[in-house]
């Protein structure tokens, strides 16, 4: 993946790219169960779901149809651990 660090969270390594030797980045489209099943055939232990920004940026379904694919998923895996992020504009 392309992720970097958001601003308002980073300080001075806002724009860098976000490594870290614990994070593995796989891209996808979170309302694509397939592309949510890539991340599942890894060992993982729990999901982070951090998914958002503006309906007219992700669409009026990204957020319920991403989450019912992680929520599936993590069903089928049989992985118990989620944590959500989440905000209120």
């Amino acid at each position: 993946g392309n992720a970097v660090v958001p601003k308002g969270s980073g300080g001075a390594e806002v724009g860098n790219a976000l490594s870290d030797p614990n994070l593995t980045l796989i891209g996808g489209d979170v309302t694509n169960a397939a592309d949510v099943a890539k991340v599942f055939e890894n060992d993982i232990d729990g999901v982070i779901v951090a998914l958002g920004g503006k309906t007219s940026d992700v669409g009026d379904t990204m957020l319920t149809e991403g989450t019912n694919n992680i929520m599936s998923a993590m069903k089928s895996k049989g992985v118990k651990r989620i944590a959500v992020v989440t905000s209120i504009d």
